[in-house]
């Protein structure tokens, strides 16, 4: 299973800021790997050009436990590394509803022809949001992208904003919030326990009632 972390970066209002993070992955009081890395902000600008997500659809239900689907379709068109994103909020109650993964299930509406398919981006393509290195030559060209959140508890309610970024020219730009869907607060799933007794009687507290010993 993949890991993603929401990072807040609502205070990083300018390019270049640097920061360095450790994960660690530990059981049972015994770390078993340790990351350390780098992250640095980089700067994008707000334009059509950057792809835009047209619909965005959340799956049926919502209880504690449930992984729930959010499905968007991002429209792009000559652009390159590109990205998508499930949500552009602040505050998101990341302790509430977890992405546990990923996947590309369509990509469509692009012209038929020599040089007019998407390269370095499949349908299949998972757990990752980020394609480096891709293009997508022809304007119209439609990704679907399916989001799986794992519910984790109850009574907390949020907004999913989808965005879209990539390369444009030569600068690196975004659609942000186009569509929005909200997430109600999910409920516990109910729990009921029924017990029978099978005989319902004995005839001495000795008795097995058929079953044999033990």
């Amino acid at each position: 299973m993949p890991v993603y972390f929401y990072v807040d970066y609502t205070a990083a209002d300018s390019p270049g800021l640097t920061a360095t993070y450790t994960v660690t992955v530990a059981s049972g009081g015994t770390t078993l790997a340790t990351r350390n890395g780098t992250v640095t902000s980089a700067s994008s600008i707000s334009a059509n050009a950057g792809g835009s997500d047209v619909t965005n659809t959340l799956g049926p239900g919502i209880y504690v436990g449930q992984i729930l689907t959010q499905t968007v379709v991002y429209k792009y068109g000559n652009n390159t590394d590109i990205s998508f994103q499930p949500l552009g909020i602040s505050n998101f109650p990341d302790a509430v509803f977890r992405l546990v993964g990923n996947e590309i299930t369509n990509i469509a509406g692009y012209a038929s022809g020599a040089g007019k398919a998407p390269t370095g981006i499949a349908i299949g393509d998972h757990d990752k949001l980020y394609w480096p290195g891709s293009s997508v030559p022809d304007s119209g060209t439609e990704f679907t992208m399916v989001y799986y959140w794992e519910v984790l508890t109850a009574g907390t309610a949020s907004a999913l904003r989808p965005w879209a970024d990539a390369t444009s020219g030569t600068q690196y730009k975004y659609l942000y919030k186009t569509t929005e869907s909200v997430l109600p607060a999910a409920g516990a799933a109910a729990l009921s326990v029924t017990k029978t007794v099978d005989p319902v009687w004995l005839r001495a507290t000795t008795t097995d009632g058929g079953y044999g010993p033990g």
